[in-house]
C-alpha cells in the first residue's frame, strides 16, 4: 500500500517571543521511528503507510536541538519533547492537537553547554608522578537520561529496593583480595546455587575487577559487583530527614515523589546498585578528538528551563591500528549529573599501551637519585646486613632503578656503569669488580599511518667505546615520538641487570654483594670518570613501590653509600645486598601411634593408645623461609595441629624443633578425634575414625623487588592418613 499524507494541526497556547521551531517524529509501537517532518505553519505533514499506524505515536521535539538523523524516544524526551495522548487510525488524515501549553513550549527554549577537559597519562618522572597530556584520541561525549526519566522506569518491586537500600545499607564487605586471572571466567558463571564458601571466596575476588568487567557481570551477578563496588567507594552521605520520612511509606507513588525531589541524595548511591545500571540509557552526542595538548571541547544544547545535562565520557584510542576503548566506566559510576557546564573535566588513562605527548619535561640539575631495587624495595630499606625490610633476601634479577639529572649530560657527563663484586663478610671482598653487561633499552612511541609503532633505543652496552662496558644516560628527548616506558614497566626502568639466579638454578654463589654505580664521560675515543658526584635517595620513612600522590623530596645520599677518592671527592655510589637463590624443602613424616598398625594409610591402633606423633620437615639453608601446616580432618581444619612460622624457630604451636631441622609433635586423640570449633557446624561433633590430609607449605622470603617472593623457590608437600580404632 503507498503512503498516505497524514496532518497534525499544531496550535500553540500563548504567545511565544519568536516562532516556535519544532519536528515532528512519527514512532511506531516498538520505538522505531516511521517518519519525520518540520512544524511549519502550524502544521506537521507526514507520508507514512497507513498500515504502520496502528499503536503509532507522535512526538514533537524542538528543532534546535543536535539529534541525529533517527533519535530515539529517549533522546527527544531529553530535550524535552511532548507527547501528546492520542489514538492514530489509518482512515482519519488530519488531526487537530490540543494547544501546546507553554510550560512546553518554553523548554524547547534551548541553551548551549560546553564540555571541556584534558585527556592525560600519568607518568612518574623521578620523584614525582605527573599528569602528561595524551593526544589523537577520540573523546566520545554522551548525554544520559536524566534522573526523572530513570525513576519512572524503575519497576514498583526495584523502587521498595531502592528504598531498603537507603534506608538499611548493607554491611562492607572484608578484607580486600587480589583476584587470580582464572577466576575471572568462573566469576561469570557463578551459580546462585554455589556452595556459600565458593560464592563468599569468588565475592572477595571481585573486589579487583576492572569496571568494563563489573559493568559486564552487572545484569547476572548483581549481589557481587554490589559488593564490589561497596568496598570501593567511600560512604554515602547522610540521607535528608526529608526524605528518610518520605522513605517508610510502602506506596510506590510516594516513593517515586520524594526521590524526585532529592535526586543529590540519590547521586552517591548510583554505583553501589548494578541492578539498577541496565535502566540507564544515554546517547552520544558528537565525538572530538583531543589536540597537542590532550584538550577537547564541545557544545550540548539542552532546555534552558530544565536542569543541566548529564555526561558522560569514554576515550578510545588507535592501537595497532584500530580503534580501542582505553577508558570507559560504568555509566552510574562516570557520569557527571548535573554537569556544570564549563567545568574542567580530567580523564587519566591508565592503559600501558596508550602514550602521551611531548617529551618528559626537563628536570634541571646534576643529582643522580639512586631509587629502588625493582618496583618495590626502597634502597633505603635495605639494612647493613643486606636484607631488605621483613628479613628479605634479594635474589633472580636484581634492576636498580636510577633517576638522572638532566642537567648530567650539559655537564659533559654521557655515561654510567653498575658492576658487582661477591663479598666474604661485610668489609671483605672476595673477587673483583664485574661489569653488568645485560642489554639495556628503553621504548619510545611514534604514530604512523597504520598505527601506533614502539620503537627500542639502546641504552647499552654501548657498542662505540669498546674499552669498557659503558651505558649511555638516556636523553631527555626520546630519538622520535615520545617515550613509552608503560610499554613494558620493568624493562623500561632498569637502569642494569644482576641476573643472580633463575627458576631451577643459580647464576651466582650465594652469598654478600656489593653493587657500585659509576658515571663517565665520553669524548671520542676518550673515557674519564666523572668526580664529584651528587647522589641523592628517597627519604626512609617512603616505602615502595611509591604512591602515586606522593611528592618525594630527595636526600642527600648517607655516607655508608658513598664512594670516595683519596681526595675525598665522591666517585660512586655503592649499595650492599645479601643474595640468596636457595630452594625451601618441604617433607613429612609417616603419622605414628604406639601400639599400632599400618596399612595403605590406615593407622589401627589398640584402646591403650592416647596420641599420635605428628612431624615434618620445614627449612631453608640459611633460614630465609617461613612455614604453614595445616591438618585437615575431612573438610575440617584441626586448629590444634596446625603451625605457622619463619623456618628454624621453635616451639611453633605444638611442634618443638627436633635434631635435623624436624617439627614433631605428640597431638591427643581428643584434639584428632575429638570436636573442633572452627566453622562449618558439621565439624562441631566428635569422631570414632576419620580420614586426615597433612599440608605443608615452605615460602622462601626472597624477592628481586617487583615480585612480593620468587614463588619458583617455594616448597610444598601433601600427606593423608587414616586413624581407625581397633576392635
Amino acid at each position: 500500500m503507498p503512503n498516505v499524507r497524514i496532518e497534525f494541526a499544531v496550535p500553540v497556547d500563548g504567545t511565544p517571543d519568536q516562532p516556535i521551531s519544532a519536528h515532528g517524529f512519527l514512532f511506531d509501537g516498538r520505538g522505531r521511528l516511521l517518519a519525520r517532518a518540520p512544524l511549519a505553519d502550524g502544521l506537521v505533514v507526514l507520508d507514512v503507510d497507513p498500515k504502520l499506524l496502528q499503536r503509532a505515536r507522535l512526538v514533537i521535539a524542538p528543532a534546535d536541538a543536535d539529534l541525529p538523523a533517527a533519535p530515539s524516544l529517549e533522546a527527544l524526551r531529553r530535550v524535552g519533547a511532548y507527547e501528546p495522548p492520542m489514538t492514530l487510525s489509518p482512515d482519519v488524515k488530519r488531526y487537530e492537537l490540543k494547544p501546546l501549553p507553554p510550560e512546553v513550549w518554553r523548554r524547547w527554549l534551548l541553551c548551549r553547554c560546553l564540555v571541556q577537559g584534558t585527556v592525560v597519562r600519568p607518568v612518574t618522572v623521578g620523584p614525582r608522578t605527573l599528569d602528561l597530556p595524551v593526544c589523537h584520541a577520540r573523546v566520545h561525549v554522551c548525554e544520559v537520561d536524566p534522573w526523572p526519566l530513570l525513576i519512572a522506569k524503575i519497576p514498583d518491586l526495584h523502587l521498595l529496593r531502592v528504598r531498603d537500600e537507603l534506608l538499611r545499607p548493607r554491611p562492607e564487605p572484608g578484607p580486600i583480595r587480589r583476584i587470580a586471572p582464572a577466576l575471572r571466567s568462573s566469576l561469570l558463571r557463578l551459580d546462585p546455587g554455589a556452595r556459600e564458601d565458593e560464592a563468599e571466596a569468588l565475592r572477595m575476588a571481585a573486589l579487583d575487577l576492572t569496571p568494563e568487567l563489573l559493568e559486564e557481570m552487572a545484569s547476572t551477578q548483581p549481589e557481587l559487583v554490589a559488593a564490589a563496588m561497596r568496598s570501593r567507594d567511600p560512604a554515602a552521605p547522610e540521607l535528608p530527614a526529608e526524605l528518610r520520612a518520605s522513605l517508610q511509606s510502602e506506596s510506590p507513588q510516594v516513593l517515586r515523589a520524594a526521590l524526585e525531589r532529592h535526586l543529590d541524595a540519590l547521586v552517591p548511591h548510583m554505583c553501589r546498585w548494578p541492578w539498577i545500571w541496565p535502566l540507564l540509557r544515554y546517547d552520544e552526542i558528537t565525538v572530538v578528538e583531543t589536540d597537542p595538548h590532550g584538550r577537547f571541547a564541545a557544545q550540548v544544547l539542552y532546555p534552558c528551563a530544565g536542569d543541566k545535562p548529564d555526561i558522560y565520557i569514554w576515550v578510545e584510542f588507535s592501537i595497532g591500528g584500530a580503534w580501542t576503548p582505553v577508558y570507559r566506566h560504568p555509566v552510574a559510576c562516570a557520569t557527571m549529573w548535573n554537569y556544570a557546564c564549563g567545568k574542567e573535566i580530567k580523564i587519566r588513562i591508565t592503559d600501558p599501551r596508550v602514550p602521551w605527548c611531548g617529551d618528559m619535561p626537563e628536570l634541571p640539575g646534576t643529582e643522580i637519585g639512586v631509587l629502588t631495587i625493582g618496583n618495590a624495595i626502597n634502597i633505603r630499606h635495605i639494612g647493613a646486613d643486606g636484607l631488605a625490610s621483613g628479613g628479605k633476601p634479594l635474589g633472580g634479577s636484581l634492576e636498580p632503578t636510577v633517576w638522572f639529572g638532566a642537567g648530567l649530560l650539559a655537564a659533559g657527563i654521557t655515561h654510567y656503569r653498575w658492576s658487582y663484586r661477591r663479598m666474604l663478610d661485610a668489609t671483605t671482598p672476595a673477587e673483583g669488580w664485574h661489569a653488568c653487561d645485560a642489554f639495556v633499552g628503553r621504548h619510545y612511541g611514534v604514530v604512523t599511518p597504520d598505527g601506533l609503532l614502539f620503537k627500542v633505543y639502546k641504552v647499552g652496552p654501548d657498542d662505540a667505546v669498546t674499552a669498557d662496558t659503558l651505558f649511555h644516560i638516556p636523553p631527555v628527548k626520546s630519538p622520535a615520538g615520545v617515550w613509552a616506558p608503560q610499554v613494558n614497566a620493568r624493562s623500561n626502568t632498569a637502569s642494569a641487570y644482576l641476573v643472580t639466579g633463575v627458576p631451577g638454578t643459580r647464576q651466582v654463589p650465594d652469598g654478600r654483594y656489593e653493587l657500585k654505580l659509576e658515571l663517565f664521560r665520553v669524548d671520542g675515543g676518550a673515557v674519564t670518570k666523572a668526580r664529584g658526584l651528587d647522589f641523592r635517595v628517597p627519604p626512609a620513612a617512603l616505602a615502595a613501590p611509591f604512591p602515586p600522590d606522593a611528592e618525594i623530596a630527595f636526600e642527600a645520599a648517607p655516607e655508608s653509600y658513598l664512594l670516595r677518592g683519596t681526595d675525598g671527592a665522591v666517585e660512586g655510589f655503592v649499595l650492599r645486598v645479601f643474595v640468596d637463590n636457595s630452594p625451601c624443602i618441604a617433607a613429612i613424616y609417616p603419622t605414628s601411634v604406639p601400639g599400632s598398625t599400618q596399612e595403605c594409610g590406615f593407622i589401627t591402633f589398640p584402646s591403650t593408645a592416647s596420641h599420635a606423633g605428628l612431624g615434618f620437615l620445614a627449612a631453608h639453608p640459611r633460614g630465609h623461609g617461613d612455614f604453614a601446616f595445616d591438618v585437615i580432618r575431612g573438610s575440617c581444619t584441626v586448629g590444634a595441629a596446625g603451625a605457622a612460622g619463619k623456618t628454624g624457630s621453635s616451639p611453633v604451636g605444638a611442634f618443638t624443633l627436633d635434631t635435623g631441622g624436624i617439627y614433631r609433635a605428640n597431638l591427643p586423640f581428643a584434639a584428632l578425634l575429638g570436636p573442633l570449633a572452627a566453622p562449618p557446624s558439621a565439624c562441631a561433633g566428635s569422631c570414632r575414625r576419620a580420614a586426615f590430609a597433612e599440608h605443608l607449605h615452605v615460602y622462601a622470603r626472597a624477592t628481586d623487588g617487583w615480585s612480593a617472593r620468587l614463588e619458583y623457590l617455594d616448597a610444598h608437600a601433601v600427606v593423608a592418613f587414616a586413624l581407625n580404632p581397633g576392635d
